[in-house]
């Protein structure tokens, strides 16, 4: 798969693995677990809120900065 493959490229082998490992636990998880609709509900939306607060996060630290344009002004 083609998602495999990048994050090989970007983690190396045992990234690519581990990945693999929980996208098929997740995927037995919601095509018949033992959880309940609801229950299956909840873990989605705590994934996507962890996804997005790492993502968010990342951002922060390693995204474009802004230049202060007030600051370069006054000098």
């Amino acid at each position: 798969m083609d998602y495999i493959d990048e994050v090989n490229g970007q983690l190396g082998e045992k990234g690519a693995r581990d990945i693999n490992e929980i996208l098929e636990a997740n995927r037995a998880l919601f095509a018949g677990g033992e959880l309940d609709e609801e229950a299956k509900d909840a873990f989605y939306q705590a994934v996507t809120k962890a996804y997005l607060s790492c993502k968010m996060e990342a951002k922060k630290t390693f995204g474009r900065k802004k230049k202060n344009t007030e600051t370069e002004s006054d000098s």
